[in-house]
Order: structure tokens, then C-alpha cells, then sequence
């Protein structure tokens, strides 16, 4: 099965980062996991990369940089490969002014923590279908 190169893991609970990280090796989905612990960290660590990730989870309650924070800053830059990333916020909040004001920043997706193998799967069928093995 063909892989991502990298995923990036955005949150500022390293319990979670683990957790998550865990599901997507027992899924085989990625040569690489980065981990980060804020928005701010995650935006340096992908303006010293190569390419960006094809794949970020993204916690939108953290101190400092918050995940909408992070979606208003990352899209002032130009990154390499930043038109294939998919970012997918990951987050515990039900809260409908959270998930609106998502939306409005841009086409991305949300999902409730934990990240599972389901959620994952069907993430791929929708944005990797060669990697979920769909033609």
C-alpha cells in the first residue's frame, strides 16, 4: 500500500500527540509522524520543511497559538506543497460557534477526539483514495 510522507500531529496534550500517533502507525499510513505542541511551533516546524505534510491534525484549544490562529497564519504563508495539505481539526469542543467559526476560515475538516482507525480510514477514502486502496 502507498503511503503519505508525513503527517504532522498539532496539540498542546503530548497524551493525545502519543494516542494519535499510535493509531496511525497501527494504520501504516505514513513514512513520518511530526509531533508539535502549539500553532506556533507547528508553523515553524513546517516553514523548515521541504515540502508540507499531506496530512495535519489540528487541536484548536491551546495556550498561546490556538488552532484558529494557526488556520489565519498558515494561510498567509506560501509553503511548498501548502495546496495539497489537508488539515483536519481534531478537537473535543461540541461547540457549534467553534465549528462555524472553522468554516468560515476555510475547507477543512472536523472531527471529535479521539482520532480512531475508522476516522482515519474514511478520512483517506475521502482525501487519499489510492491510499486507502480506491480507484
Amino acid at each position: 500500500m502507498k503511503k503519505l510522507y508525513q503527517v504532522l500531529l498539532i496539540d498542546d496534550d503530548n497524551i493525545t500527540n502519543y494516542m494519535h500517533k499510535i493509531v496511525i502507525e497501527d494504520c501504516a499510513i505514513s513514512e513520518h509522524i511530526l509531533l508539535s505542541n502549539s500553532g506556533d511551533e507547528a508553523l515553524e516546524c513546517l516553514q523548515g520543511l521541504n515540502n508540507c505534510p499531506e496530512l495535519v491534525f489540528l487541536d484548536i484549544n491551546m495556550p498561546a497559538m490556538d488552532g484558529f490562529e494557526f488556520l489565519q497564519e498558515i494561510q498567509k504563508l506560501s509553503l511548498p506543497g501548502q495546496q495539497e495539505m489537508v488539515i483536519v481539526v481534531l478537537s473535543t469542543s461540541t461547540n457549534p460557534y467553534d465549528i462555524q467559526k472553522i468554516n468560515r476560515l476555510g475547507e477543512y475538516e472536523y472531527l471529535n477526539k479521539p482520532l480512531t482507525n475508522d476516522k482515519l480510514m474514511t478520512l483517506l477514502h475521502k482525501h487519499f483514495p489510492a491510499l486507502a486502496g480506491i480507484s
